[in-house]
């Protein structure tokens, strides 16, 4: 039998064929499943608990998931709260030029607590560390009004403070002023005798004992200026109401104003007591 390679002509027309015949198979088919389909439904939308989360697994493939709960958070009690507890109550106890620095050496480990809850850190003991700057404070965690924690805790402290050192040699006797002395800033709890600060106005004092040049003051170092002294001779006055009678008497010490001292009446021998009212004055009650 012999063949012939087809014409384009027969091609074509059997192109169209089965094409025609895939449409009469397909359209019964789309037809009546589009009677069974129900637009309202289609449109509806999805309820929560049907939708699924699909991520790509490390084998590529696509997974499904049901959506995760959100969990409770809690809040963590830091070191760092600690820290600002505790210098708050430090500052209670300072003045505001003060600058505080404070290290936990006792270690710290966070504490948790319910995010929906209330709570507060606060120290229970007043802020006194010793001369070398070491505190031991009570700290107490309140949750909703209960103690939920306790800690001691070891801290060191830092104070910086302004305070007066020496420009020169200061002697006995001497006032100390400017230019004898000038502000500087230093942590107190580095000295042995915490220095006075510049708060301090200096202008009644003098020094006890001398001091030389670049030396921190120390209240052991002054005291209050002597307006009378031991032996010399003053004005007393002698006061009953509206009577007032003066007179000239001895010091049997050293007196500074406000200060009781002992007198006696170079004339009688008799002693008594006043009050140093001023330099070189001495006031009597009756």
């Amino acid at each position: 039998m012999r063949c012939c390679k087809p014409s384009l002509n027969s091609v074509d027309k059997m192109k169209r064929l089965i094409f025609t015949l895939f449409l009469s198979l397909t359209l019964p088919l789309a037809v009546s499943l589009a009677d069974k389909l129900d637009l309202s439904s289609l449109l509806q939308p999805l309820e929560p608990s049907d939708l699924q989360l699909e991520t790509e697994g490390e084998s590529g493939l696509i997974e499904s998931q049901e959506p995760r709960q959100p969990q409770q958070q809690d809040i963590l009690i830091t070191e760092q709260a600690a820290l600002e507890a505790l210098l708050r109550a430090g500052k209670l106890s300072i003045a505001d030029e003060d600058t505080l620095e404070i290290t936990i050496k006792s270690g710290w480990k966070p504490f948790s607590v319910p995010v929906e809850l209330d709570w507060e850190l606060y120290v229970v003991d007043r802020f006194a560390p010793d001369n070398r700057g070491r505190w031991s404070p009570m700290l107490i965690l309140e949750v909703d009004g209960d103690v939920a924690k306790r800690w001691r805790l070891r801290c060191d402290v830092d104070l910086y403070r302004t305070v007066y050192m020496t420009t020169q040699r200061l002697g006995r006797g001497e006032t100390p002023m400017r230019p004898g002395i000038r502000p500087v800033i230093c942590n107190i709890y580095d000295e042995r005798i915490p220095p006075i600060p510049v708060t301090e106005n200096l202008q009644n004092y003098e020094m006890v004992r001398t001091v030389s040049v670049g030396q921190f003051l120390t209240w052991e170092d002054i005291s209050p200026r002597r307006a009378v002294r031991k032996g010399e001779h003053v004005d007393v006055v002698l006061e009953k109401g509206e009577l007032s009678i003066s007179m000239r008497a001895m010091c049997m010490q050293d007196g500074v104003i406000n200060e009781t001292i002992r007198l006696k009446n170079p004339r009688t021998r008799s002693e008594f007591a006043g009050v140093v009212t001023a330099p070189g004055r001495v006031t009597v009650l009756d």
